[in-house]
């Protein structure tokens, strides 16, 4: 399908040391950043930690490095761990980074 060909690009391009983020921005119908609102419910042991809001961002980096939008502080995240895109018409999308333990 069209999203596991993408994601077998993005996962290349990562291992060639490419810019993700701007890739994402070339490649994915993303939403006008004018347009995004959302927010995340970052929860451990099912308990509730953080909600941080994001605006004007149609790109969302995840990782363990202070550079991230969400930075993770655990063993299994990686420094750069995943992606969230918003796009026009398919909504938000989690995009794995070919991490270790996965997303």
């Amino acid at each position: 399908n069209q999203l596991g060909i993408l994601l077998a690009k993005i996962r290349n391009d990562i291992k060639q040391n490419k810019d993700v983020t701007l890739w994402a921005k070339s490649c994915l119908d993303l939403e006008e950043e004018d347009k995004v609102h959302f927010q995340l419910e970052v929860r451990k042991n099912g308990e509730t930690i953080e909600k941080p809001t994001f605006e004007g961002k149609s790109i969302v980096e995840i990782g363990k490095l202070e550079s991230n939008d969400v930075q993770m502080d655990h063993p299994s995240v990686s420094r750069f761990h995943s992606l969230l895109a918003v796009t026009k018409n398919e909504g938000i999308h989690l995009i794995d980074l070919d991490t270790a333990n996965g997303t």
